[in-house]
């Protein structure tokens, strides 16, 4: 059986939902009988867009957030339907002529989508009778661009209730939709020795533990952030991950603060590091909200990116499983209550709890397997 497992690197939630299915299929194939692949879509477009696409992503929702939220309005609500539908298919025929190929020449018997190129090609050769491989498109965000919806996919994954309404909103049938969560990595849920890695990390037991980041570029207000904890020097600790922002890293490095401050740069270890939190600081991507809903953490949503995250955000205000504040200045008294009102703390957890789909990649790979023919 070959199965692929497509995402592409705009943004790191797409690679890491991709990822975490796949380690679930590694799982399953104890016989290593099975031809399973891990595939980038863009390693397979032409040079130039493959390397503009992700650059521009990140270019836009660094420097420019405002300039993204208008391209996600214009090409999910203002522009008519059919004409993006039609314009993007082109353009994707034009670009990804290579990784219609593989899938051609490969024609894998099931295909995991977990970025919505992937799921445009994907669902078209299958629509045009060029592959027959079940293709299940998994949708890492809460609601749902049009983009993620076309004619020939046999299945969509989504996050609960309000993803499903989505869908149907956008013409997917209900009987081709299932709420089955946004995978993450089997990694969060493991135990940890948390007394050992606060111990490792020079953090006292009994305080308060925030853990603050802002994505792999680490951007935001973070030190303004920090700096609004010293009110509650005796009470609280932090952890900041600056992600790639080598800069931002130096900078809170040299901060003197009145209580314990951790900073790193980069990590592989959010699952160990939100295991020793109280609560995390973050904007609200897919997979971060995800990990910290496994991990039975509330979240305050900072710095979010216009569009997905902004749909994000509100369904977890909702469903009041999150908190935002939008500037730093409130930052201090919201911890500050629910460090002192364990009553409000404890009502905020029975809703993460209600929320988390810890395994979201296991019920993924039973659905995806379940369509195909022995």
């Amino acid at each position: 059986m070959k199965i692929f497992l497509i995402y592409a690197r705009a943004g790191q939630g797409h690679q890491k939902a991709a990822e975490a299915i796949f380690e679930e299929f590694q799982n399953r194939d104890q016989a290593k009988a099975w031809d399973i692949r891990l595939i980038d879509a863009l390693d397979h477009t032409f040079f130039l867009f493959g390397r503009g696409y992700s650059f521009f992503y990140h270019l836009l929702v660094k420097h420019t957030p405002w300039l993204w939220g208008f391209f996600y309005r214009l090409t999910d609500a203002w522009v008519p339907r059919w004409l993006i539908e039609n314009l993007r298919s082109f353009h994707n025929c034009l670009q990804a002529r290579p990784f219609e190929d593989l899938l051609r020449r490969e024609n894998p018997d099931l295909v995991i989508v977990t970025h919505f190129l992937a799921a445009e090609v994907a669902s078209r050769l299958k629509r045009q009778g060029k592959i027959r491989s079940r293709v299940v498109v998994v949708v890492t965000d809460f609601l749902v661009h049009r983009f993620w919806v076309n004619e020939g996919a046999d299945a969509y994954v989504g996050m609960m209730e309000e993803t499903r309404k989505d869908l149907i909103r956008l013409g997917v049938p209900d009987s081709k939709i299932y709420e089955l969560g946004i995978p993450v990595s089997s990694r969060f849920l493991l135990p940890v020795d948390a007394e050992k890695l606060r111990k490792n990390l020079g953090l006292a037991p009994e305080r308060f533990t925030i853990l603050l980041t802002s994505g792999s570029f680490g951007s935001g207000p973070i030190r303004e952030f920090v700096n609004q904890m010293e009110p509650l020097k005796d009470k609280v600790q932090v952890i900041v991950v600056c992600g790639i922002n080598q800069a931002l890293k130096e900078d809170l490095s040299r901060l003197k603060t009145s209580f314990p401050c951790v900073v790193l740069g980069y990590v592989n270890n959010m699952h160990e590091l939100m295991s020793v939190a109280n609560l995390v600081v973050s904007r609200s991507s897919g997979l971060t909200t995800c990990e910290s809903l496994v991990k039975g953490l509330p979240m305050v949503i900072i710095s979010k990116i216009p569009g997905q995250e902004t749909h994000n955000a509100a369904v977890l205000k909702k469903h009041e499983a999150a908190f935002e504040v939008a500037e730093p200045a409130g930052f201090a008294t919201l911890v500050g209550s629910l460090i002192n009102d364990p009553a409000r703390m404890k009502a905020i957890l029975e809703n993460v709890s209600a929320l988390a789909r810890p395994h979201a990649a296991q019920e993924i790979a039973d659905l995806a397997l379940s369509g195909l023919h022995p």
